[in-house]
């Protein structure tokens, strides 16, 4: 190859710097006319998420920018065609080397700190301060849907979720068998779903709208299918639909839950217009063994019934 055309190190940072501003230019065309839910909270928690990343961004940027800065002059200083400056492998200045460790020792220290306190204020089980009353919703992962109870209202949703706006929306979350994580991008961060637990989330939503959500952990072939809307409302829309809710037909019983917990895929929304009572714990138990109960002396068999013993009844 003669010399002309050889690649040099300057001319391979130009290729690389050209393909990466053709590859945002790209990405920009791609997401200008779409939401990126994470990058557009619409809550609280979300917005603190939110302010996390940024801030975490800013600090890397006080590395990002001089390190790419160094090797451009770097490239065009000591370019081969460039025989003016000095080969000193062995050059050493103490200083540089003490500002280049301590500045990003520095920014790890300060990072580490605001995220450790940003984490525990953002524990997903710290209930969240508000002068409106908090709603308490169950929701349940099944194969592959999500059902929702409303234990404060006596209904409950499948692949659907409404909350009314500024309400603190209090999850407890549990899985009907595998394991899925619940996750409403623009209101907050992911929690995970697992059979014989209860895990808690707390969010609520600043604005009325629109939000998608789904699960953020693989669980099968429709996965991708196991998404809903959650619909975010003012305080009297809610109560309306609430009420509007409960003419619903179907009744949500032992019976009818042992038929939703049967596979399957893109489920339509629909609602139950009442609920048995203590079925979130009879999901949540369900795996448990049989256990004695001490106000008889027999045994209880309804905290350690699976799905398959319930099917003999």
């Amino acid at each position: 190859m003669s010399k002309k055309g050889k690649l040099t190190p300057s001319k391979i940072f130009l290729i690389a710097v050209t393909l990466f501003v053709v590859f945002c230019f790209i990405l920009f065309l791609i997401v200008r006319h779409h939401t990126i839910a994470v990058l557009t909270p619409r809550g609280q928690i979300a917005q603190s998420e939110m302010n996390l990343m940024k801030f975490a961004a800013f600090l890397s940027l006080i590395v990002i920018i001089p390190v790419f800065g160094i090797l451009f002059y770097i490239i065009f200083t000591f370019r081969e065609s460039k025989k003016s400056k000095k080969y000193a492998p062995e050059y050493s200045n103490v200083l540089l080397e003490l500002i280049w460790w301590a500045i990003p020792l520095g920014i790890i220290t300060v990072l580490s700190i605001v995220t450790w306190n940003q984490t525990h204020k953002l524990d997903p089980f710290k209930p969240l301060s508000s002068n409106q009353t908090p709603v308490r919703i169950q929701a349940v992962a099944m194969n592959w849907k999500w059902l929702f109870i409303y234990p404060d209202y006596g209904i409950a949703t499948v692949n659907q979720l409404t909350i009314p706006v500024n309400h603190p929306i209090d999850f407890s979350i549990t899985s009907e068998g595998a394991m899925n994580s619940l996750w409403i991008p623009q209101l907050g961060g992911q929690i995970y779903a697992m059979a014989g637990m209860n895990t808690q989330l707390h969010l609520i939503a600043s604005k009325p709208g629109i939000y998608r959500g789904g699960s953020a952990n693989i669980s099968g072939k429709g996965f991708a299918g196991m998404h809903f809307d959650v619909s975010a409302v003012d305080t009297q829309s809610f109560s309306q639909w609430a009420n509007s809710m409960t003419s619903q037909p179907q009744a949500l019983t032992k019976y009818t839950l042992r038929q939703l917990s049967l596979p399957s895929q893109n489920v339509s929304p629909f609602a139950f217009g009442t609920v048995e009572n203590g079925l979130f714990d009879t999901i949540v138990n369900q795996y448990l063994p049989f256990q004695q109960d001490p106000d008889n002396g027999k045994t209880n068999t309804m905290n350690g019934m699976n799905m398959s013993s319930m099917e003999g009844m």
